[in-house]
Formats: C-alpha cells, structure tokens, sequence
C-alpha cells in the first residue's frame, strides 16, 4: 500500500503479511510510517493505493467499527481510555461493540450479569481487578496501558494491534507488559505491534518487519533484523570521510 499527505510520501508500496498466531513486530524511527500503516489497516485512513485483506476480505474503506467487529482491535500511541469511567466501565464499553451503533445499544444494561463477567474475566487476565472500580483516568500510565488492552480484548479480536504498548514504562512495567503479550497470544490471538523499545521486541516477536521513511528496508527474525546493516544505519546513521 502506499500513502501520501500533499508533498510527504508516508508509506510508498509496503507489503507485509502477518500468520494467524504469531507475534509481528513494526519498527523503524521517528516519522518512518508506522502509526500510518497502523491507521489505514484499522480504517481510520484510506490508502492511496494497495488493498488491506484481513481474515480472507477486502476491508479498504470498511468502517473502523465495522473492522472492529470483524475482530480487529487497536490501542493507541498516546493512552485513550475513557478517563472518567471506570476499568471496569472501560471493559464494559468495548463488550458492546456488537450491538453498536444499534438502537439495541439503548435496551441493553452493560451492567448485565453476562456482560460484567466476561468483563472481569479480561480484568483477572491482565491482574488489574483490584483497580476495577477506580477511574481510569486517576491510574499511573502502566496501569493505563493494561486497562487499553483489556478494553481491546473486549472487541473478542483475533489479530490485535498495539501502538507502543511499553512507551513511557519502567523495565518492571515493561516485563509485565511482555508477560500479558505473551499470555494473549497463547490464547489465541494474533498480535501485531509498533514499538521502540528492543529489549520488548526481541523478547517476543517472531518476526519483524522495518520501515524507514514509509518504505520497507528489511523483514526477518529478531537475530537477522538486529544484524542487519541497512536497520543499523536507519537507525545510528553511516559514518562518512570528512
């Protein structure tokens, strides 16, 4: 696919394919179009050119909600839960992505006994249920990351998109966010992720795919994209003869 925005080239013919049950990683620096393409797989944008097909089917210029339903969800680069609702609120709200935006949506109680144990489900999952009663929004950013996905969890996706799920963490923060990775993934869920931090990439992708100034520059395992010289140079530069 490619994209532009008036005289920036954002991604130019990136191709990618990511297998049901693994964990994918995107890197590349600052401005190389990761967000992007993270934008137009979940149909907040639409390419330029190129298709996007998700479980067999097209999904270009399908909605974002009709995509979330189809079981593809999203968290974000910078946190957005929903800072005044509780974690179990936030949990609650992704639940309904069935009956939205239904006049459905307006006869049902989210606080009905199938919705709320399955939301608690999601909570124990990620070990936050002792939060689950407290705002979102008043939560250390950790704590905010892991209510995100819990709510994405929610949408029952079968491949999930995280959007620098370590930013902003601590290395403790960071091995917990591997283990609820990992743990999401065992469950059955295809994880795909854009992330900077390598310590949590080589950790738990299986493969991973490079982009810099929105083209791709490499693909493979953790030990081959590490070793290689053109991800090196996108990232520390070229030395030069002055």
């Amino acid at each position: 696919m490619s994209k532009r925005f008036g005289g920036l080239q954002a991604l130019k013919d990136v191709s990618l394919d990511v297998e049901v049950g693994e964990i994918r990683a995107i890197i590349g620096p600052n401005g190389a179009g990761k967000t992007t393409l993270f934008n137009i797989i979940n149909g907040f944008l639409r390419p330029d050119s190129g298709t996007i097909v998700f479980d067999g089917k097209s999904i270009v210029g399908v909605r974002p909600s009709e995509i979330a339903k189809r079981g593809l969800a999203r968290t974000f680069q910078i946190v957005k839960v929903f800072s005044s609702l509780s974690v179990l609120e936030n949990v609650l709200a992704g639940l309904g992505v069935d009956i939205y935006p239904s006049l459905e949506a307006f006869q049902r109680s989210p606080f009905a006994k199938e919705y709320v144990e399955k939301a608690w489900k999601i909570i124990e999952t990620l070990g936050i249920e002792k939060y689950a009663f407290v705002a979102a929004g008043t939560l250390p950013l950790g704590l905010q990351r892991k209510v995100e996905v819990a709510r994405a969890l929610a949408v029952k996706p079968k491949l999930l998109l995280l959007d620098e799920p370590v930013s902003g963490l601590n290395d403790l923060e960071t091995q917990e966010m591997i283990d609820v990775v990992k743990k999401i993934n065992q469950s059955g869920v295809t994880v795909l992720f854009i992330e900077h931090d390598m310590h949590f990439t080589v950790n738990i992708a299986q493969r991973i795919t490079v982009l810099d100034y929105g083209v791709k520059i490499a693909e493979g395992t953790p030990e081959e994209i590490t070793k290689d010289s053109r991800v090196i140079e996108a990232y520390l530069g070229s030395e030069e003869v002055a």
